[in-house]
């Protein structure tokens, strides 16, 4: 039926000017001058490089990246991209690029090579390389394969990443010999009009992933100033080691499948810095700061972390977690570190741990777990009581002066009105899978397995150890007396150390 209308029309005048068929269409083309269409090199080319692919005729080896045409400098992509034949992986070596993704209208931007500046320090003689980003384009700076002397700085305008094309084991950025970080970025500032404040605008965050960081002068990776805005890092597979100075340093930070190791911070934390930090299967070990060791921050989320012989010179050999939010800890091993007050974790806010452990931490208090009153919330509001349970964790082989195992401290305040106790609640519980929280071969002065002030325990079918597995002198030791007990014990003390 179709067919039979197509037809017609074709074969039939038009009744409104009686032109025929042809001479309407003809005249048509003529008034609107439309050119009929053809295919040309511009059209054929896909990826707009210059070259038409080999099957068009053209030498183009892939038509779909303009990147890669005859006679292209090489990019770190894996790609041979002169379209050579006898292409090798190692034909890029020492390949550095700065790569553009247009977003926010801005068009793209060519890759710009980096190679000679990455490449012209020496190993004790890093070069400083700084590199401009550009407003309204998502940038990555990604490195092939290589040892690269560097002190790298760079100002975002927008978010970027810095990553390698074959991972950590492969790409490593020394700056051995210099006095900076080796990676320092910070946000664009931009001036508010209405109160006169420096502010970002934008939440900006780094992605930093598959790098070896060491060398550092001033640390390893340092986000400067970002304790002012939103944004931070996004870090993976990164090896950050042998730095003079603070590991990894942001305000925020997500940091997974990663190792920070060796570390030395003269003030600080050694491995991790930062407000907010979530860590995931990583390991934070051998690091030394003068707070916090291995982690110093507000708050941490740790999920199958390991955190191993770390040393602080005061608090929180392990961990250290300050006043503001809650801290949480899943299958975590903090073992092995030291410090005068809480070898394994110092804590001044809620802190709940989870099938974790704390085995051989060492300090003059609190060898395993220090905590004391302070905040409970992210308000200002400061000497409130503190909130800690251990659920299904072991506290083992731990050692200290006073509280091998842990270590509470509740305090009183003195007030317009009178003083006020903020005790520390301490709860330990088996986990959901009945593996109960378990004291065991803490040894101490004073309170093997926990020493408590001002503190109140609720202790729900919690092991105190026996036998070859008991703490010793004494489970534990409070304002009220010491206090003995075997296995498995349903036991509650009092703010005043009163326990049964």
């Amino acid at each position: 039926m179709h067919r039979w209308l197509f037809v017609l029309w074709f074969g039939c005048a038009d009744v409104r000017t009686g032109e025929d068929p042809e001479t309407r269409i003809a005249k048509t083309a003529s008034e609107t001058s439309v050119a009929p269409f053809s295919l040309t090199a511009a059209t054929l080319d896909f990826d707009q490089d210059g070259h038409l692919a080999v099957v068009d005729g053209g030498d183009d080896c892939d038509d779909a990246d303009r990147n890669t045409y005859p006679g292209a400098p090489e990019v770190c992509d894996g790609k041979a991209n002169a379209c050579q034949t006898n292409w090798d992986e190692s034909d890029e070596n020492g390949v550095v690029t700065l790569f553009s993704t247009a977003y926010q209208g801005v068009p793209y931007l060519a890759p710009v090579d980096y190679t000679a500046a990455m490449s012209s320090g020496t190993i004790g003689a890093p070069a400083s390389v700084s590199v401009p980003l550009s407003v309204g384009h998502r940038q990555e700076l990604r490195f092939c394969d290589g040892l690269y002397p560097v002190q790298l700085s760079a100002v975002m305008p927008n978010d970027w990443e810095i990553t390698s094309l074959r991972g950590s084991s492969n790409t490593i950025l020394d700056a051995s010999g210099g006095t900076g970080p080796v990676i320092l970025t910070r946000p664009t500032y931009y001036l508010n009009d209405e109160d006169n404040w420096f502010n970002l605008g934008l939440a900006m965050w780094v992605e930093a992933s598959g790098l070896t960081i060491q060398g550092g002068g001033a640390g390893g990776l340092w986000m400067q100033d970002w304790g002012v805005f939103e944004g931070g890092l996004n870090g993976s597979d990164l090896v950050v080691r042998d730095n003079h100075g603070t590991g990894i340093r942001a305000s925020q930070m997500h940091l997974k499948r990663s190792w920070v190791t060796d570390n030395v911070s003269a003030t600080g934390g050694g491995g991790l810095s930062g407000d907010w930090i979530t860590v995931n299967r990583s390991t934070i070990a051998r690091n030394q700061g003068t707070v916090g060791g291995g982690i110093f921050a507000s708050t941490v989320s740790l999920r199958a972390v390991q955190i191993l012989d770390n040393a602080a010179t005061t608090q929180g050999g392990g961990v250290y977690t300050q006043s503001r939010c809650s801290s949480s800890a899943m299958s975590v091993n903090i073992e092995g570190n030291s410090a005068e007050e809480g070898g394994g974790w110092y804590a001044n806010s809620t802190v709940a741990i989870t099938e974790s452990a704390f085995i051989g931490n060492d300090a003059v208090r609190g060898g395993g777990f220090y905590g004391r009153s302070g905040e409970t919330s992210c308000s200002d509001t400061w000497g409130a009581t503190g909130f800690y349970s251990f659920v299904g964790v072991l506290v083992a082989e731990n050692t200290a002066a006073e509280g091998a195992g842990v270590y509470l401290k509740g305090r009183t305040i003195q007030g317009t009105y009178g003083s006020y106790v903020h005790d520390v609640k301490f709860t330990c519980a088996p986990s959901t899978s009945r593996v109960p929280t378990r004291f065991q071969g803490n040894v101490a002065e004073s309170g093997g397995a926990a020493w408590l002030s001002l503190t109140t325990l609720s202790s729900v079918s919690c092991d105190w150890g026996a036998d070859d597995f008991d703490n010793g002198p004494v489970d534990l030791q409070t304002a009220a007396g010491v206090f003995d007990y075997e296995g498995e014990k349903v036991l509650t003390c009092s703010p005043q150390g009163l326990c049964g």
